[in-house]
């Protein structure tokens, strides 16, 4: 990161940065658009400074869920002003919402590590302590496997 560490006058565009900039413009970007009008509207010698006000601004002001156009302070400049499609929805580098964690696929594997981290266990007990029907934690197991999370040796599932 060439704007923190050598303090250069390059725009950094994270996932707020990316917002901020779809919602001023009124219209989806990409990466490389982001980028290149990020890096216009760096003040020279002031790289440093911008990058941190921008994500700042982004994380706290123009949220993903509630932005505060109302009070925002480039209302005036801002072509999205919280009316309409949010076009930061489609732009690169904006992450999408997440799917609920409760019940998800990921809690699951969760609650598989954990138990598995404790020692050895047999595949079946630990399908049960996943609180899943059976098939779809033998599914899971298995994709824990697969990616080397897990290891299986006859019934026993452990940590590689």
């Amino acid at each position: 990161m060439l704007a923190f560490a050598y303090r250069e006058d390059v725009a950094v565009v994270d996932v707020n940065v990316s917002r901020v900039l779809s919602r001023l413009e009124g219209m989806p970007m990409g990466a490389r658009a982001l980028q290149e009008l990020a890096n216009q509207l760096v003040p020279q010698g002031l790289g440093w400074e911008w990058n941190q006000v921008m994500m700042d601004f982004g994380a706290r002001h123009c949220t993903v869920r509630s932005p505060q156009c109302s009070t925002c302070p480039v209302r005036t400049q801002c072509k999205y002003k919280g009316v309409g499609e949010d076009p930061a929805q489609t732009s690169a580098g904006v992450s999408k919402p997440q799917a609920r964690f409760e019940g998800s696929d990921r809690q699951a594997r969760g609650r598989a590590m954990r138990a598995v981290s404790d020692g050895a266990m047999q595949r079946g007990d630990l399908v049960a302590s996943m609180n899943v029907d059976t098939e779809r934690g033998e599914r899971l197991i298995a994709s824990l496997i697969e990616e080397g999370l897990l290891r299986q040796s006859g019934n026993l599932v452990t940590l590689p």
